[in-house]
């Protein structure tokens, strides 16, 4: 949620291991993390990534709940199943097609109501928005989802080079390393010392630099913008989940390039707001077709529908008709296909934080191929949808976020790491 603010979350589970308390509504309530969370080694019905949550006093049950995180920050609790009301993000309820002017519920139904209204995918979820939202809060609130996307990559970019993430790997920021390596460290300690603004220091750093740039240092940029976002992640920052928080920094990546290296900045925020209801659209898609959650999907509804979201925007911000962006969006989860959710130690950082910068790369060659062609297409992205979600559900638990497979597996052997210190099936890793 935007009010909570993640830099408060560290120093909030010092005091409640500190006092043994949790605040509920001020009134201090007994709390032991080592007794009062009981790990399963099975799932819960509905979703993977689910919680039972039970209040006792003397024994008795006061009350109790079960919540369901499905991905991308949305949470469910069984009576809203029960009643049949699936919350957003947000907060409201999520059954409101009834209202929109122009419904989809598939690539197929996406392409033909642009094509018999004669509008652009950005234009048609613009208007649905619209239905619920005025005109300037739409933009509001697409203009907020940019200024924190770019602030998190301008942030890690910035970072203390020989800074470490948190967490038993020792892993090493690398975005703050590669970026000083590509503008120039003095440069960027000069830019440092005269402004706070982490974003006005991005953005100097850059334009100063654009002229002396080759290709080769451009898409290393965009891969350190990648980075940038997932170590923000890593170290409990603000992100925007574009779907999730573990497969946050490719789309962002992909804005950065397009604003640096394509678009310029003089171009206003016109292609901001394509890119991001373009993406958005696919992502729904998957959402409600699939899944975005490394617990049900793997990886490939992380990672590859970020990437897939992506190449649709990217292809949307270029010009690419609506048999374009499909094309787009299809190439990006057919080479996802099949990628499964390891994580090293139950941490978001070995392997997710590079897959996410190869998945910007592969975002921007998937554009690229589909303005190169026609729009045609022998696999539909209607087609990869349902392939990536039967791929998902026969896919072995040990490859879905459980870190008791793959990567997770084979360098927990050798390094004596394990997810939460167990051998229990843990999956719902906040970073994801």
């Amino acid at each position: 949620q935007e009010d909570v603010d993640p830099g408060a979350a560290s120093t909030t589970l010092e005091c409640i291991m500190n006092t043994g308390e949790l605040l509920l509504h001020d009134i201090p309530i007994k709390f032991d993390p080592t007794s009062n969370f009981v790990w399963h080694n099975s799932s819960l019905p509905f979703h993977p990534n689910g919680m039972r949550c039970i209040v006792k006093a003397d024994g008795k049950v006061l009350h109790e709940e079960t919540y369901y995180s499905t991905g991308g920050g949305f949470i469910v609790s069984e009576t809203d199943l029960a009643l049949g009301t699936l919350p957003t993000a947000s907060g409201e309820d999520e059954d409101f097609s009834d209202f929109l002017p122009h419904p989809f519920s598939s690539g197929f139904d996406l392409l033909a109501e642009c094509k018999k209204q004669e509008i652009s995918v950005a234009e048609l979820m613009r208007m649905n928005e619209e239905a619920r939202y005025s005109e300037e809060t739409v933009s509001q609130k697409l203009g907020r989802t940019w200024e924190v996307m770019k602030t998190c990559v301008a942030r890690g970019c910035l970072e203390d080079p020989d800074g470490t993430l948190p967490g038993p790997l020792g892993v090493k920021r690398r975005a703050p390393k590669l970026f000083r390596a590509i503008v120039g460290e003095e440069k960027l300690d000069r830019l440092k010392m005269d402004e706070d603004d982490p974003v006005k220091v991005f953005d100097a750093a850059l334009s100063s630099s654009k002229g002396a740039l080759c290709d080769a240092d451009k898409m290393c940029l965009l891969s350190t913008f990648a980075i940038a976002v997932n170590e923000v992640n890593a170290s409990g920052g603000q992100i925007v989940t574009a779907p999730t928080n573990g497969a946050s920094g490719i789309v962002p990546a992909v804005m950065c390039y397009l604003e640096n290296f394509v678009m310029g900045r003089e171009e206003g925020d016109k292609w901001v707001e394509t890119f991001l209801l373009t993406a958005s659209a696919v992502g729904l898609l998957f959402k409600h077709n699939a899944s975005i959650s490394g617990a049900e999907a793997g990886c490939q509804g992380e990672v590859g529908v970020a990437c897939s979201m992506a190449a649709a925007g990217f292809t949307a911000t270029a010009g690419g008709t609506v048999e374009q962006i499909e094309c787009a969006a299809e190439i990006a989860m057919e080479h996802h296909i099949g990628l499964t959710c390891d994580p090293v130690a139950g941490q978001v950082q070995l392997p997710c934080i590079e897959r996410n910068a190869l998945g910007a790369s592969k975002a921007i060659n998937a554009g690229v191929l589909a303005i190169r062609g026609d729009g045609s297409q022998v696999v539909t992205l209607d087609d990869i949808i349902k392939v990536m979600k039967e791929t998902g559900d026969d896919m072995k638990l040990k490859y879905k976020e459980t870190s008791l497979g793959g990567l997770a597996k084979v360098l927990g052997e050798r390094k004596g790491f394990h997810a939460r210190g167990s051998s229990l099936v843990h999956v719902g890793i906040p970073e994801c």
